[in-house]
């Protein structure tokens, strides 16, 4: 799955997913984000792909958080394959994202030819779309959520 380690944000504040301080958003919270993000991101690409589960969405916890934050946070995460998408139009589906990236003050964190990788610097969200280099050449989109605690704040 793309963005594999994705889960934790070196940055955040009291009230955002990725916050090593004492709350963040809860867990549920962070699921329905994950959807939404979803939802915005297929809504900007010139070919409307039909969006097929890989999996659920699915969430565990960060075993080793890469903000150096406490353990007992989990993260989010849910991957689609992007189907209906000729593979003549993958360039452009490229770019759409790219150029949404851009125009929301997205951080990249990967760009090649086969996988883009962004995340949302005011909330640690990611989103990252991959083609596929094997068969078809297949797109598929991932959206993460940094680590959050499950209920907003750390276990007492």
């Amino acid at each position: 799955m793309l963005l594999a380690g994705a889960g934790c944000s070196s940055k955040g504040t009291p009230d955002t997913p990725g916050s090593t301080s004492a709350q963040t958003i809860t867990l549920d919270a962070a699921k329905q984000r994950v959807q939404t993000y979803v939802d915005q991101i297929a809504a900007i690409f010139p070919v409307k792909p039909q969006l097929v589960p890989n999996g659920a969405l699915t969430s565990a916890e960060c075993q080793d958080p890469d903000d150096g934050g406490p353990k007992g946070r989990y993260d989010a995460s849910i991957d689609y394959f992007l189907r209906g998408v000729p593979a003549a139009e993958n360039p452009a589906m490229f770019a759409a994202l790219r150029s949404y990236a851009s125009q929301n003050g997205y951080k990249s964190i990967e760009d090649n030819a086969t996988i883009l990788t962004y995340q949302n610097p005011k909330d640690g969200f990611r989103v990252g779309m991959e083609q596929s280099v094997l068969g078809g050449q297949g797109l598929s989109l991932t959206v993460s959520a940094p680590c959050v605690w499950p209920n907003g704040t750390p276990s007492a």
